[in-house]
């Protein structure tokens, strides 16, 4: 590639630049000659709001004036005995001040719209068309001719006739507005007389014209001007820009250019010829001593480079709080592994170790008590190990180890091991009274099937969480068999998912199904039940459940499902009127600040319902301090129902104590009705006994127009079930007017 000189550089920068005027002028001239039709194209869009707003006007007045000729004592007179019409016409009508100028006529008519009186002089029809407004185009003038019915003054409230009137409808809106963008004298209408009148029709009838506007020409013409004399300057300021870079920058660059030559040869002295010209800018000679001073620093420099670069490649494969090595370091390790264990014979074991119910610790005593737990883990965890086998720390409370030419029995020995020494460490010392376990899953792989080696990591996962899932066996090996027994516990995948939605919020998908009116089966609200999204598929509540129990995060996940519900709430996915019920856990109930965490919710009540629902055993476990808080959240506006009823205790006397508004029938007893007569005695009047106490009574678990059938007998206030909706996702609503 050609190599251009610095002077090439900078007579292509002040072409650049010139051309650049060139075109920001043009560009200038364009917006200018854009603003002038804009300029235009907003008069022309103001003087057609204005027209608008005038035809609007003149519409409106005659409405008014009909409706106030209506209530004319005289005219339900006239309409009575016509006998003096004619003269009354004359007399009172066209000689009244209720008339404004631009009426130039009145006439009246019967029940079926024929003239009361025919006169020949007159350009009313004889008999009034189905149109209540049409125009009239006679010789000088264009009317809007229009009639209201005279409703009758006896009891029946009928029609005792009709009212037209003829309005001048040009002369109606140069009286009736003040005009801006319109001449008032140029306003024409053309039209039809036999089709209806409105106020599109003429809008689309009339014509006019706009009133002079000089702004825009004296701005263009200024625009120009100023244009020729900024161009004038820039020519004059690029010739000295030229001028003054060339002498100034371009000489001396050239020489600098000598130098940095030199100093690549191992030089440090300029030559003598450049001593006069560096001089003439003083930052180029500070240019040149810095490379000076760069040139001697280099090479330690790079001594430096090379010793931090082995450091930061430490501390990169290093855990900051362990010491051990960490998930980067691991990865790796096992990639490396995998490749030169191709084609060998030799046995591999894969430990992964987990602290059991760590973040129950981490909560009860704090960050730095569950810090130092990790530390004493992994000082444990390397003394067990043999010389040369490593230990990983992959994240929170999860170790890896990989033991090389061990079997079966030998990585199962090297587990229990750990186990042992862990569970027998002294953790009271740091305030921890319950004993710290560790669940291990392993996975092995012989020289029979070192092909599958890079499973072994997804194994001993699998393995390690039916460890965490059992109570006695606290070291699992990997089987097939426990394949056929996945779940969400032990997914890596799906858990990650979970805890990542419940930290971030991201994921969360709430379905909602509906609860129907029973008398007419419309939504009176949805409640609203939680899944999750995992890559392309969605995590349903059976395996979202079991992991959050066995973590306790009942209080982490009804905290996000608040947040997601009032998102949904703000994107308007409910209509007016239509409410959501929310369940809560009864950890959830028990937690400080329980009433403030539906801050967020509360804005909505003035549109939506909100229920909180609470489900029978949780109530009753937490009665007292449940019951003050659901009692404030009414207070609120907040609806409670009692979820589940009949699963638990049951119990009339602990339903009087409750604050609830609506009880929920299990789906249990919604079944037993059909299970035997003195059951569905029972449950017969225990419906009655709600109704008759002021609760709402909802069936749950309706799924087919038999399970319909047979609740009937309870007489429900509302029901809910797949029979009515399944959970789904809701798009936005609109409004009902």
């Amino acid at each position: 590639m050609r190599k251009l000189t610095a002077k090439s550089y900078l007579f292509a920068l002040s072409l650049f630049g010139f051309l650049l005027f060139a075109v920001f002028g043009a560009n200038l001239l364009i917006q200018g000659a854009e603003i002038k039709q804009a300029i235009s194209q907003e008069r022309e869009s103001a003087a057609k709001a204005e027209l608008q707003r005038a035809v609007v006007t003149v519409f409106d007045k005659t409405t008014r004036i009909l409706d106030d000729l209506t209530q004319w004592d005289e005219i339900h007179q006239q309409l009575g005995d016509p006998t003096y019409y004619v003269y009354w016409r004359e007399m009172h009508v066209e000689r009244s001040e209720r008339f404004p100028a631009y009426v130039h006529g009145v006439e009246l008519y019967d029940k079926e719209k024929k003239a009361l009186v025919s006169l020949p002089y007159q350009t009313f029809p004889t008999t009034l068309p189905t149109q209540n407004s049409w125009l009239l185009d006679s010789k000088d003038h264009k009317y809007l001719m229009a009639y209201a019915a005279i409703s009758s003054r006896g009891e029946d409230r009928g029609v005792d006739g009709y009212l037209a009137l003829q309005v001048d409808f040009i002369e109606a809106l140069r009286q009736l507005n003040r005009f801006v963008y319109i001449k008032p004298e140029s306003i024409m209408l053309e039209g039809s007389e036999k089709r209806p009148f409105n106020i599109k029709a003429a809008m689309s009838s009339l014509h006019y014209q706009l009133v002079k506007e000089t702004t825009s020409s004296t701005f263009g013409e200024l625009l120009k001007s100023s244009l020729r004399d900024y161009f004038i300057l820039f020519v004059l300021m690029l010739g000295v820009f030229y001028a003054a870079i060339a002498v100034l920058f371009i000489k001396p660059l050239v020489e600098l250019g000598k130098h940095i030559s030199q100093l690549r040869k191992g030089e440090r002295e300029i030559s003598n010829d450049a001593v006069g010209v560096l001089p003439r800018v003083a930052e180029l000679v500070a240019v040149r001593d810095s490379l000076n001073e760069y040139q001697c620093e280099l090479d330690s420099i790079r001594i430096k480079l090379d010793r931090q670069n082995v450091e930061l490649w430490t501390l990169a494969h290093q855990d900051a709080l362990t010491g051990v090595k960490n998930r980067l370091a691991f990865d790796e390790d096992w990639h490396e592994l995998v490749q030169l264990a191709k084609d060998k014979r030799i046995e591999v074991s894969l430990l992964l170790l987990d602290c059991d119910f760590f973040k129950a610790i981490n909560d009860t005593y704090g960050h730095e008590v569950g810090d130092r737990v990790i530390q004493s883990i992994a000082e444990i965890l390397e003394g067990v190990l043999r010389d040369g086998e490593k230990l990983y720390r992959l994240g929170g409370d999860e170790f890896v180890t990989v033991l090389i030419n061990a079997d079966r029995d030998g990585a199962h020995q090297v587990a229990l091991r750990c186990v042992e020494a862990v569970q027998q460490h002294a953790f009271r010392q740091l305030g921890i009274k319950e004993t710290v376990k560790l669940s291990v899953g392993l996975a092995h792989a012989s020289g029979t099937d070192i092909a599958n080696l890079s499973e072994l990591p997804r194994q001993a996962d699998v393995a390690m969480y039916h460890a965490k899932g059992s109570t006695r066996e606290k070291i699992v090996h990997y089987t097939p068999s426990l394949e056929q027994e996945a779940s969400a516990l032990v997914s890596n995948r799906i858990v990650g998912a979970v805890l990542h939605a419940l930290e971030s919020g991201e994921g969360i998908m709430m379905h909602y199904q509906p609860l129907v009116r029973a008398s007419d089966y419309q939504p009176v609200y949805y409640e609203a039940l939680v899944r999750m999204k995992s890559g392309s598929g969605i995590i349903n509540p059976s395996d979202i459940f079991p992991i959050i129990s066995r973590r306790r995060l009942d209080v982490e996940l009804d905290k996000a499902v608040l947040r997601a519900v009032e998102v949904d709430l703000e994107k308007g996915l409910f209509q007016r009127g239509v409410g959501v019920s929310i369940n809560v856990s009864g950890a959830f109930l028990v937690v400080n600040g329980f009433c403030e965490l539906f801050d967020g919710l509360a804005r909505f009540l003035d549109d939506h319902p909100i229920v909180i629902e609470v489900t029978e055993t949780n109530f009753i476990s937490h009665l007292q301090h449940a019951s003050e808080c659901l009692q404030k959240m009414r207070k609120h506006g907040f609806q409670v129902a009692l979820d589940d009823f009949g699963s638990g205790y049951s119990s009339i006397r602990y339903l009087a104590n409750m604050p609830v508004d609506i009880v929920k029938f299990d789906i249990s007893m919604v079944h037993d009705l059909n299970r035997d007569r003195r059951t569905r005695t029972i449950i017969e009047h225990t419906a009655r006994m709600i109704k008759e106490a002021g609760y709402k009574l909802v069936a749950e678990g309706i799924d087919s127009e038999e399970t319909l059938e047979s609740v009937a007998v309870l007489e429900p206030t509302h029901l809910q079930g797949y029979y009515f909706g399944h959970p789904q996702l809701l798009e936005k609503q609109s409004d009902c007017i």
